[in-house]
């Protein structure tokens, strides 16, 4: 060992083992995390320096990309081509030193023009839909740089995550390593990026395992929440509608299935999804019991509002002197009452029927189109009208409408 090394870190991955193929398996990325880069080119519109970067491979840059030839990447590399003829009459320091400057000014100028061709092409490219990126789900190069990166963050030096395999690599290897208290900075920032931070939404089950593997509360609880939602809305679909529950859209087991919008689900291991599922059924029965209360005949809740109680005080006060009051005027002040009941409950009701307005329509479309920023744009303009009542009071828009529910009876959103 050399004088002054007292010991030698060895990194070096596993090649064989139990060891191994769990390592091997964790580090594999889903298809969400591979295909995250068209993220870019679609209503997400990521940045291309967060999700444009390509993995590390033994090819040059310019061989992968197809756009120079061997002997161009050798002149663009090689460092050892002789000397230009005009720095001969200069003297032998001079002349060496010159040369070598000039030749590094050419070799940086070159690099750079190459560099900026290859990232026009790649845009271009894929944005007419003539080339797609392929990404291996496990690469051993991968694998390594990720251990450079985790090196260069404990030194304080910028890891440059620019992709999602990268995030992800690096993810596991610091759970791998343990120390996930490294990295969480670099890749929770990475994360919600605006707009990236729409990766919480398009591929929650990821975000959920990368949260996990931080031990980030943050990370995880948002990623958590939008699968139970979504699993609280499937809860609503089986239910309104039996048939549902036979159908492979209706069933959480997720791998190459899609949601009811559309977004493609990726896999979770089964504990996951038992937590999943019996935090939605929660959720859907809490929201059930609340709008339940809210529609109840009776409308309980409503005699308990100050203002209403004004109109139950009315009441009390001419049965208590029944004696100095007609029937008729008995009858008016029991009839007020049950027309407010009734036009509270049937304005409530109204919401399940309420139609997007233009700004509604406009974000509720948004959102479907990003969750299926790799998938055609669904033609249908009336996704939202078609839902049954039990999968509406699951959406933030139905519970927007109850708040901001005008309390006019000209009103044509009443």
């Amino acid at each position: 060992m050399p004088d002054g090394i007292q010991y030698v870190l060895d990194l070096t991955p596993p090649e064989e083992g139990d060891d191994a193929l769990e390592l091997t398996a964790e580090l594999s990325c889903s298809l969400g995390i591979r295909r995250w880069y068209k993220s870019e080119f679609s209503r997400v519109a990521a940045a291309h320096r967060l999700v444009g970067g390509v993995d590390e491979t033994t090819v040059h840059p310019n061989l992968r990309s197809g756009n120079s030839s061997p002997d161009e990447v050798q002149e663009i590399i090689d460092t050892d081509e002789p000397p230009t003829n005009d720095a001969a009459h200069l003297s032998a320091v001079a002349d060496a030193a010159d040369t070598a400057l000039q030749r590094t000014l050419a070799q940086s100028k070159k690099l750079y023009q190459r560099k900026s061709s290859q990232q026009s092409d790649y845009t271009r490219n894929y944005n007419d839909g003539q080339k797609e990126i392929e990404t291996l789900d496990y690469c051993p190069i991968r694998h390594r740089t990720g251990i450079e990166r985790l090196l260069q963050i404990i030194e304080g030096k910028d890891p440059r995550l620019d992709s999602a395999p990268k995030v992800w690599t690096l993810a596991v290897l610091a759970k791998h390593f343990e120390c996930p208290n490294s990295v969480v900075d670099y890749i929770v920032t990475w994360m919600i990026a605006e707009p990236n931070c729409k990766i919480f939404e398009i591929l929650p089950e990821d975000c959920l395992r990368i949260g996990m593997l931080l031990q980030n509360e943050v990370v995880t609880r948002y990623a958590f929440t939008i699968l139970v939602s979504e699993e609280a809305f499937r809860v609503g679909t089986a239910r309104s509608d039996s048939a549902n529950a036979n159908q492979p859209n209706a069933n959480y087991p997720a791998g190459k299935q899609v949601t009811k919008f559309g977004r493609t689900r990726e896999s979770l291991d089964e504990d996951t999804l038992n937590l999943i599922q019996h935090a939605g059924r929660n959720f859907h029965a809490r929201i059930e019991q609340e709008v339940q209360f809210l529609l109840s005949p009776n409308m309980n809740w409503l005699h308990a509002l100050p203002e209403f109680g004004k109109v139950l005080k009315i009441r009390d006060f001419v049965e208590a002197n029944a004696d100095l009051f007609d029937p008729e005027e008995k009858t008016v002040v029991n009839a007020a009452i049950e027309e407010l009941i009734h036009f509270t409950r049937g304005s409530l009701m109204w919401c399940f029927y309420q139609p997007l307005d233009e700004a509604e329509r406009r974000s509720w479309d948004e959102h479907r189109s990003q969750e299926r920023h790799e998938r055609e744009p669904s033609t249908s303009d009336s996704t939202f009208d078609e839902l049954a009542e039990q999968e509406k009071l699951m959406t933030r828009i139905f519970w927007s409408t109850v708040r901001l529910l005008k309390w006019n009876p000209k009103n044509h959103r009443c």
